[in-house]
């Protein structure tokens, strides 16, 4: 099965990577997202270069998983799969999961689940004391459709820490889960009917896709329902310009004490004011100062 077949299959159910945003969990997509790509084929995210690198480093990672498993895994046996096949759950034949590998005991049973993830250096605060709630319930999903109770989540966290999680089968919330999933694919999908739309930035970018162009037509709304929303709209934009002239304000005030100084420390804060240079590519080279503040190291 290539690439474009398995997105296609991918389609006909709720993916472990769908359950998050389901549930309005995930930094990537939002149920309107999902929606849009259920029924319209609408893909937001083309492979990007840390995807790719993710992929090429899963099997890496697996076997340094192997390494960990074997020292901490009683009667621990390998991995198998290769996370391209499609399981189905026996109940609701619209809830899938593709787990990217098995772990087996030393007769070759199946015990569990292996998840693999790499993550940026600048993300490791989110892994701190577990792995990040979207891939818990990534976890719970896939616990789900395959029945089995056990599960890790390994991770290779900028490029030079490994780390493991253990993740156990949590029946009270998969229980919530499937019933939102359920409910989200029975209303929504099965209609064709679009859910609430949000303030996710997935949410607009489906927009943007499944409207790119303007017809000439013209609608109608119902002023009782609209009037409103369009005049606090326009008080969120008078609040928002007024709260920009402050920041503007305070921002001038600190690059006028500054002056021509790289560094400004207050308390426990240090501010930086330095000089960068953007290379020319499609726009004209140009050098400019970049204002940060944050924590004094």
């Amino acid at each position: 099965m290539n690439k474009t077949e398995w997105h296609e299959q991918r389609r006909t159910c709720i993916g472990a990577s769908d359950a998050a945003a389901i549930l309005g969990e995930s930094p990537w997509h939002s149920p309107y997202s999902i929606w849009a790509n259920k029924v319209h084929g609408i893909d937001l995210f083309a492979e990007t270069e840390r995807m790719k690198w993710g992929t090429v480093l899963e099997p890496i990672i697996a076997e340094e998983f192997t390494v960990w498993a074997e020292n901490n895994i009683p009667n621990y046996g390998g991995i198998s799969g290769d996370g391209k096949t499609l399981y189905r759950s026996r109940a609701y034949d619209f809830i899938g999961a593709s787990p990217d590998r098995f772990v087996c005991d030393s007769d070759g049973n199946n015990i569990g689940l292996l998840e693999i993830k790499t993550t940026d250096g600048r993300n490791s605060a989110d892994w701190k004391d577990a792995p990040p709630l979207q891939y818990q319930i990534q976890v719970q999903h896939q616990l789900y459709v395959t029945g089995l109770t056990d599960a890790w989540i390994a991770v290779l966290i900028g490029g030079n820490r490994f780390q493991v999680y253990p993740v156990y089968r949590n029946d009270r919330f998969i229980e919530v889960l499937v019933r939102r999933e359920r409910d989200f694919w029975q209303s929504y999908v099965e209609t064709k009917t679009p859910p609430p739309t949000d303030g996710h930035g997935a949410t607009s970018a489906a927009l943007a896709l499944l409207h790119p162009n303007d017809t000439g037509g013209e609608i109608e709304l119902e002023p009782d329902e609209w009037l409103p929303k369009l005049d606090r709209l326009e008080r969120i934009k008078t609040a928002k310009k007024r709260l920009d002239d402050q920041e503007r304000v305070i921002h001038n005030e600190i690059k006028a004490v500054i002056g021509s100084s790289t560094f400004a420390h207050v308390g426990d804060m240090t501010i930086s004011f330095k000089t960068q240079t953007r290379a020319a590519h499609e726009v004209k080279e140009s050098t400019f100062r970049v204002l940060r503040i944050g924590k004094r190291k």
